[in-house]
């Protein structure tokens, strides 16, 4: 994980509202309303097309757009560093609503805010480093359809544009358009006549799944910046990582629901690095290795909620994501959407981190899965 990731700014629930993991495959993608969202680049003044992409929008990663870093919309290709002059960038919110937010970043520091705010700059074009739009209303950008043919990117209907004026001539020498275009199918199946997906699938008991779809937003400032720096975070290296064992026990009550809760996580208080003159030794991650039997259709479940990361592996495959820095997040995981074999045993690994310094820790497990107890991790001699 590189950064620059989205993170969640609506929350996918299921049927009975609980928050869950967002869908990251077409084969588990129940569908958006079918189509695509366009982005098409033009010189203004020759009215010639520069660039044109589009994606289905059931691939969640178009909810925006980034000029300067996004693989295929590049910046050179649009406009070359070489341009002589500065350009003077203006956002116009046509049909968004003011829904829009932005990053930019140009040879200063990173600024960023709501589209609909007025924003406007002028900067070099060779020092960009980053412009991204991230867009929250879909349901306007899905009724922009464009009102003349897909050919004609001079005058088409669009939701959103990026203008780039001439500094010194004050023309408007650039504009990149986003919009919504109506297919008859889409990456996540079949559109209907109103132009919607397949229906939700059902899962492995017969129950529709029925999910309220949610969005991605801008990735936030605690963002992971290498994978080298985060492969320390569950493996001991001198100097960096030291670890030991810590047990917790989930209690049963009448309903048969096994839990722990604590708002005062702290399990590595005055140990290892010590807290540093903290109150609390705050930054640490736990794992936790088990194993479970499945029993299809009896309501088995996981579910956690904590102040920061959180990640759940079943049988190998990522079912609960709360990767970021936040507060009281929660999610919920029915097994009866998993595929699994009724009657099998699977492996769970669960996988926290902790890494804000904060007064009090939640940390609310809650699961009626017979789990068979913590493996012992991969704590070495060194550290026990």
């Amino acid at each position: 994980f590189t950064g620059g990731g989205s993170q969640v700014g609506a929350q996918w629930l299921d049927k009975d509202g609980n928050p869950i993991m967002p869908y990251a495959t077409a084969a588990s993608d129940p569908g958006l309303p079918g189509g695509h969202f366009d982005v098409d680049v033009y010189d203004k003044a020759t009215t010639a097309e520069k660039y044109h992409e589009h994606e289905f929008d059931d691939k969640f990663d178009v909810t925006y757009i980034d000029v300067a870093k996004d693989t295929k919309l590049l910046w050179k290709t649009i406009i070359p560093s070489t341009y002589p002059r500065d350009l003077r960038l203006e956002f116009v919110n046509t049909i968004n609503s003011g829904g829009g937010s932005f990053k930019f970043q140009a040879g200063g520091p990173l600024i960023s805010g709501k589209t609909a705010d007025g924003f406007s700059t002028t900067f070099s074009p060779s020092n960009l480093t980053e412009l991204r739009v991230n867009f929250v209303t879909l349901d306007k950008l899905r009724g922009t359809e464009p009102s003349i043919s897909q050919g004609n990117v001079a005058t088409r209907d669009m939701a959103f544009a990026i203008r780039m004026y001439d500094a010194v001539t004050n023309a408007l020498k650039y504009e990149i358009a986003v919009y919504h275009h109506v297919q008859k199918s889409s990456k996540g199946g079949t559109s209907g006549g109103g132009g919607l997906v397949a229906a939700p699938t059902v899962d492995s008991c017969g129950n529709p799944i029925n999910d309220t779809l949610g969005a991605y937003t801008f990735a936030g400032n605690g963002a992971i910046t290498d994978s080298a720096s985060f492969a320390t975070w569950f493996d001991d290296e001198m100097g960096v990582n030291l670890s030991r064992n810590h047990t917790i026990t989930l209690r049963r009550n009448s309903e048969g629901i096994y839990e722990y809760y604590t708002t005062d996580f702290f399990p590595i208080d005055g140990a290892l690095f010590g807290n540093e003159g903290a109150d609390h030794n705050s930054l640490f991650t736990y794992t936790i290795s088990t194993t479970f039997v499945y029993h299809a259709c009896t309501g088995q479940f996981f579910e956690f909620q904590g102040n920061d990361d959180a990640w759940v592996f079943i049988n190998g495959k990522l079912v609960l994501d709360l990767g970021g820095a936040k507060t009281t997040s929660r999610q919920y995981i029915d097994l009866d959407r998993l595929g699994l074999v009724d009657g099998q045993e699977y492996p769970l690994d669960f996988f926290y981190a902790h890494r804000r310094e904060t007064p009090t820790s939640l940390f609310h497990m809650r699961t009626n899965l017979g789990l068979a107890g913590d493996s012992g991790g991969a704590v070495t001699a060194g550290f026990d």
